[in-house]
């Protein structure tokens, strides 16, 4: 009721009012509803909900294109559906109402790290696997990796290797022992006090808060190779990336790594592309940039969905 007061007294006074606005708006609030809610004092106008939102938007694209502009940034997106639904069904409007769309985060890369640390792209195809034209000694394969995988970790087994291991995989054995006692059969409970954390190391890498910028949603269905595709130049654009024989081309992509985050389909579909454009002559036209990066919560979905099919689906496994 103050907030209502307030601004009767002095337009200005609306900071509620915006909020509820901006918010009535990205609901898809009807206009009547908008209307009626402005003339009771508890909302502003819908003229002013849509300048508050350009004006949002600039600002968003202005800080979108200076981050784009020093090549420390990542993009993480994923798919989105919205169900349309017609006020007056017709018997013509066969149209799906569900609209596939895509949205997207930017975020700056910190600790420290250099546009240098980035330029990485002609090493990477190098040694990239299904690069055809590469004669490289240090190619990798996933036969290769899996070679060198397995003598790492049956090496676990003789307890006189631990001191060996290097902190990545002694951390990996401590995450192995802790869940066995958390998760295990109950007389391993009784090694719990003789667990200890991990030794931490020197240099630990401090604590930051990441500030993401929302792009503009896309019209566009992530589902399809193609529709990836699309969304990577898409990002790239909104954050003045936009391909070199166009003017508002700010930096050459072709030396450095751009990191991509998402789910597995993603990173599928992903390689997919590459796979497919590995032939083409431009670095940029064969995504030879694109560094996929897995999200965590679906790599341990995929883990748990493992289980479950070898384990518990089938009772005779």
């Amino acid at each position: 009721m103050t907030n209502i007061i307030l601004n009767t007294r002095n337009r200005t006074c609306n900071a509620f009012q915006v909020a509820i606005g901006v918010y009535l708006h990205s609901a898809n609030t009807p206009d009547k509803v908008v209307s009626t809610l402005h003339h009771a004092g508890l909302c502003i106008s819908q003229a002013s909900i849509s300048r508050a939102i350009r004006s949002l938007s600039a600002e968003a694209l202005e800080s979108l294109s200076l981050l784009g502009g020093n090549l420390l940034v990542t993009y993480a997106y994923d798919n989105f559906d919205v169900l349309l639904k017609p006020l007056v069904p017709t018997v013509e409007d066969n149209t799906d109402p569900l609209k596939h769309l895509t949205s997207g985060l930017v975020f700056p890369l910190q600790h420290g790290v250099r546009p240098e640390d980035l330029r990485a792209s002609d090493e990477l195809w190098e040694k990239y696997e299904f690069n055809d034209m590469s004669e490289s000694a240090h190619k990798v394969t996933r036969a290769d990796m899996w070679k060198k995988l397995i003598p790492r970790y049956t090496s676990l087994v003789t307890p006189t290797h631990i001191s060996l291991l290097s902190r990545h995989t002694e951390f990996r054995v401590w995450i192995l022992l802790r869940d066995l006692i958390e998760f295990g059969p109950d007389f391993l409970q009784s090694f719990k006090d003789i667990l200890r954390y991990p030794e931490p190391i020197e240099e630990r890498i401090p604590i930051k808060k990441t500030r993401s910028i929302p792009v503009q949603s896309m019209d566009i269905p992530n589902s399809t190779v193609k529709g990836n595709i699309s969304t990577i130049e898409r990002l790239l654009e909104q954050t003045g990336r936009a391909p070199l024989e166009e003017e508002q081309d700010t930096v050459n992509l072709d030396p450095y790594v751009v990191l991509f985050h998402g789910d597995l389909g993603t990173g599928e579909r992903i390689q997919t592309a590459k796979r497919r454009r590995r032939l083409e002559s431009s670095p940029r036209d064969r995504l030879q940039y694109v560094v996929f990066v897995m999200g965590l919560f679906h790599l341990k979905m995929a883990c748990v969905e493992t289980i479950w099919r070898v384990f518990l689906k089938d009772s005779k496994a």
